[in-house]
C-alpha cells in the first residue's frame, strides 16, 4: 500500500499529522456542518425556484443535496488524496462516514 502524507489546513495552522482517514472523516464532518448551516437558503431557494425545480417533498430534496455533498466532496478529496480513481473500498469507507451524520442531518432538515 502506497503511503501519501496529508496535510490539512484549517484557519491559519496545518496539521501534518492526520492520517488519510482522519483527514477524510474531518473534510465530511466540515462539509457536512457546512451543508447544515446553509439548510434555510436551500429552503429558500426552492420556494423562490419551485416553478423551475418542480420539488414535491422539499425536505427529502433538502436531505439528499446535504447527503450528496458530502458524498461528493469526500470522493473529490479521496481522488486528489491519491491521485487516483477511489476504490470500493474508499467509496464503502466515505459512504460509512456520511452515514454516521445522518441523525443529524435528519435532525436539522426534519425538525
Amino acid at each position: 500500500m502506497k503511503h501519501t502524507t496529508l496535510c490539512v489546513y484549517y484557519h491559519g495552522y496545518t496539521d501534518r499529522d492526520m492520517d488519510e482517514n482522519q483527514t477524510l472523516e474531518e473534510l465530511v464532518k466540515r462539509t457536512i456542518d457546512g451543508a447544515i448551516q446553509s439548510i434555510p437558503a436551500h429552503f429558500y431557494e426552492i420556494q423562490c425556484s419551485n416553478d423551475i425545480l418542480k420539488v414535491s417533498d422539499q425536505k427529502e430534496f433538502v436531505y439528499g443535496l446535504v447527503v450528496g455533498m458530502g458524498l461528493g466532496m469526500a470522493t473529490a478529496a479521496i481522488t486528489t488524496f491519491k491521485q487516483t480513481m477511489p476504490t470500493s473500498e474508499d467509496l464503502m469507507r466515505i459512504k460509512n462516514m456520511v452515514y454516521k451524520m445522518i441523525p443529524q442531518i435528519r435532525e436539522q432538515i426534519f425538525k
